[in-house]
């Protein structure tokens, strides 16, 4: 999965910084917006074509109601997890230009190559760290990985624009959180429920990304970057707490059965 992630990594960060220096106005936007319909529709025509390998048979699995899905212990956790996560990397994604810009004064092609960096790491680390996964186990990668980039990306916030290179160096540390963490699911539900209770709790936590990005434009209006911007580290800490906490928890249940 992390090895899929990377694939996709090489088109996002190269993007960041191609666009980053060419965009001048809305109309190049639009012609932007028309090259990726282009590419997206080749995109499909492609899986259109090709011959997809179905599911391997190792056994059967009886089917498990999904409406248990949301009863499961482990399932308001995970949404909280994923939702502060959401909105710690999708903020980055959305926000870092125009905070570094408008915020702290950088030029857009200075501050569009920091976000480079940072998808850049993200697409560099899942080739690089995905066999450590394999090595300490899911649980154990996510507190890892997950705490190093949470200090970086925290220090990168709080430091301001001498700090941006740690910022944009946390997305190394942080690229195998997301394929990790939709593993993880794995070990919280019943074989017959883990692709809906995936699909369930992605689906809810990403009601917080969206209510972010409404909200954080307006606190932007009200309150200027310079203090809007910390609504990013306190949902990267927010994450990693709920995550160790959430797991902590999970292990010592484990250990009592």
């Amino acid at each position: 999965m992390n090895l899929l992630f990377f694939t996709q990594g090489i088109g996002t960060s190269g993007s960041q910084s191609l666009l980053g220096r060419y965009a001048t106005d809305i109309g190049f936007w639009h012609k932007t917006n028309l090259v990726l319909l282009a590419l997206g529709a080749a995109a499909v025509l492609l899986l259109a074509f090709s011959t997809v390998p179905g599911p391997r048979a190792d056994g059967p699995h009886p089917a498990k109601r999904q409406s248990g899905v949301l009863k499961n212990r482990a399932a308001l956790p995970l949404v909280f997890v994923f939702g502060f996560y959401f909105i710690a990397e999708h903020g980055v994604m959305n926000w870092l230009v125009a905070y570094a810009t408008a915020g702290l004064g950088m030029e857009q092609a200075k501050a569009s190559n920091y976000l480079a960096v940072f998808f850049g790491g993200v697409m560099l680390g899942r080739l690089v760290l995905s066999p450590l996964v394999d090595r300490l186990g899911i649980l154990k990668s996510m507190g890892v990985f997950g705490s190093l980039s949470a200090v970086l990306y925290i220090a990168g916030v709080v430091g301001g624009a001498a700090a941006m290179p740690l910022w944009a160096a946390s997305g190394f540390f942080l690229s195998i959180l997301y394929p990790t963490l939709v593993m993880s699911i794995r070990l919280f539900f019943p074989h017959g429920q883990v692709a809906g209770a995936a699909g369930t709790i992605i689906s809810v936590a990403s009601l917080f990304d969206i209510l972010f990005n409404v909200g954080f434009g307006r606190l932007v209006d009200t309150l200027g970057y310079g203090v809007s911007i910390y609504v990013l580290p306190l949902a990267m800490a927010a994450f990693i707490i709920t995550f160790l906490a959430f797991s902590r928890g999970h292990g010592k249940e484990q250990q009592k059965n």
